[in-house]
């Protein structure tokens, strides 16, 4: 007991100025021989504290990249939506021209066809002509062989008097 305080009501007035009053707390603890760890506390304090306020900074430079990471993929998922839409309308197109294409093929196969039958009327034709120009060929030289022989009979005639007549033939 002191001064007509008990040890427990000075107990309790110490400790209630240790919590109140931050001075007071420094010279305890230099006492103590605390100053020097706490000193290093408020070092380490003030030092988690940039770091933390660092690691504020990051956060939001993070967030603000991670956002743009984040529109990009965005962007790119809607180019890439585009370029399929793209690919299904060439596939589509590549289906109309592949139809096309074999309507083309029957076509060209029956005009081959066509030109496979003109050629064979041709060849008929050829060897038509060919028959036809024989047999004008073989006319002519009737014609003139007919031409001759009525020759040799009109120079008879004008050379004999008595020579047949046509009717008399």
């Amino acid at each position: 007991m002191t001064a007509g305080i008990s040890d427990e009501e000075l107990k309790r007035r110490l400790l209630e100025l240790i919590r109140r009053d931050p001075e007071f707390r420094r010279i305890v603890a230099a006492e103590l021989g605390m100053l020097e760890i706490l000193e290093r506390l408020e070092v380490h304090d003030k030092r988690f504290e940039e770091l933390l306020e660092e690691l504020r900074r990051m956060r939001v430079e993070f967030e603000k990249r991670f956002q743009a990471v984040q529109e990009e993929i965005r962007a790119l998922r809607d180019e890439t939506r585009r370029i399929w839409e793209e690919i299904k309308r060439i596939w589509k197109e590549v289906g109309k021209m592949r139809e096309e294409i074999g309507g083309t093929r029957k076509e060209v196969r029956r005009v081959w066809e066509e030109i496979g039958g003109l050629k064979s009327e041709t060849g008929n034709l050829r060897e038509e002509v060919k028959s036809l120009q024989d047999m004008i060929s073989d006319m002519q030289g009737r014609v003139r062989s007919l031409e001759g022989a009525l020759r040799g009979y009109l120079i008879l005639s004008v050379l004999s008097p008595k020579a047949p007549t046509a009717s008399s033939l």
